[in-house]
């Protein structure tokens, strides 16, 4: 018995060998129907070059992908097809890779089982079928991949160009009427007038956050006062929380000061305050509280009157989604910011629910003169407010 007769005899048995290693190796999500995807049709591909290659010469029957001759395209077409679909299944670049190392384990262990001698010649071809595919599949993984960040992030870009817009003609509006005369600065346009121009605020601030933690992961520290950031915050979310009829209490102790990265902290701090403000329920108010915390740092609380969270319901905070297109506001870089700004000062984010009352989102920073390099982060995964705006 031959290696193609071998893999055509027990085709159904090899392939469920396969996928139990694959589940094994990875953590897939998908039904086994899923999970097998293009697998099967791949397979049959491989026996197709096993069958064609015993017509011709057995070492040279696939060549280099550059010598690929037309008769074995479908395998590249299978293997590609493949690639893609592991990706939408959540497999990483090297988990595919596995997959297919996984196919050959298995008929390695389907012909020791059936004490059948492969001849080194086809055992050769075979993996010469699987490094080939291998290629090809990684490469479809990966301009797949690209192409889906790419439409992720223009369609991100195009949520946030409509915000802007949206706000600026708001704005525009507002001061067109306050220069007529046709109402005073004081009154309902004004505070639409500070609402707009603090959301524009907003939404450049958090796209500049974000193109710095792609970008440029330097720090630049500088010492300030938590004080000072808090109150500067404050003035910041006045006008919102005012308009939602809200309160908004800030205590924070003297004294707590910081070597950290101003910009980011800040903006860790006020896409908190702006989740709190959003979901706390007209009436409540957001408390913001800075004490002096364990181990020498800094804890900066901001609790919400949410409700808290429906049963069952959590935010894992270790898998922030930078461009989720789900946020109404077309935003979706909120908790993602925070996270990333908090763990390059050596910080840690926690989310405790409050059933019945809300949630608190609470960040630990080194205070200044601790050294930020000895410490080890971990995201704290609890009960938490399901926005990441």
């Amino acid at each position: 018995m031959g290696l193609r007769e071998l893999m055509e005899q027990n085709r159904d048995h090899i392939l469920r060998l396969t996928r139990e290693t694959v589940r094994k190796r990875s953590r897939a999500e998908g039904s086994s129907r899923e999970l097998d995807g293009g697998m099967p049709n791949f397979y049959d591909q491989v026996i197709t070059t096993l069958r064609t290659a015993e017509q011709s010469d057995i070492d040279t029957a696939l060549p280099p992908p550059s010598r690929m001759p037309s008769s074995f395209g479908k395998l590249s077409e299978a293997a590609a097809q493949y690639g893609k679909e592991l990706r939408r299944l959540g497999f990483s670049a090297s988990q595919v890779v596995h997959v297919y190392g996984s196919l050959c384990d298995a008929v390695t262990r389907t012909a020791k089982e059936l004490r059948v001698l492969i001849d080194p010649a086809e055992f050769n071809l075979l993996n010469r079928c699987l490094d080939y595919a291998i290629g090809e599949a990684v490469t479809e993984f990966e301009a797949d991949r690209e192409k889906s960040m790419v439409k992720q992030q223009t369609k991100h870009l195009g949520f946030l160009m409509h915000e802007l817009r949206n706000a600026l003609s708001n704005a525009v509006f507002a001061v067109q009427l306050i220069k007529n005369g046709a109402v005073g600065a004081s009154g309902r346009t004004g505070e639409a007038l500070d609402r707009n121009l603090a959301r524009m605020r907003d939404l450049i601030d958090r796209s500049l956050t974000e193109v710095r933690l792609r970008s440029d992961a330097n720090l630049r520290p500088e010492k300030f006062e938590m004080a000072e950031i808090l109150r500067e915050i404050e003035v910041m979310a006045s006008a919102d929380v005012a308009s939602r009829g809200l309160g908004l209490e800030v205590r924070v102790e003297a004294g707590l000061e910081l070597d950290a990265d101003r910009h980011m902290i800040v903006s860790a701090v006020a896409n908190l305050v702006q989740n709190a403000i959003k979901f706390t329920h007209t009436g409540g108010t957001v408390v913001i509280r800075a004490t002096a915390g364990p181990h020498h740092t800094i804890v900066v609380e901001v609790q919400d009157e949410c409700g808290g969270l429906p049963p069952g319901r959590s935010y894992d905070l270790t898998h922030p989604t930078p461009f989720d297109t789900t946020d109404p506001s077309g935003v979706g870089l909120g908790l993602s910011i925070v996270q990333q700004a908090v763990h390059l000062h050596g910080g840690q984010v926690r989310v405790t629910d409050l059933p019945g009352i809300g949630c608190i989102f609470s960040i630990a920073l080194p205070r200044a003169g601790q050294d930020t390099t000895t410490a080890k982060p971990t995201a704290q995964r609890t009960d938490s407010n399901t926005d990441d705006s």
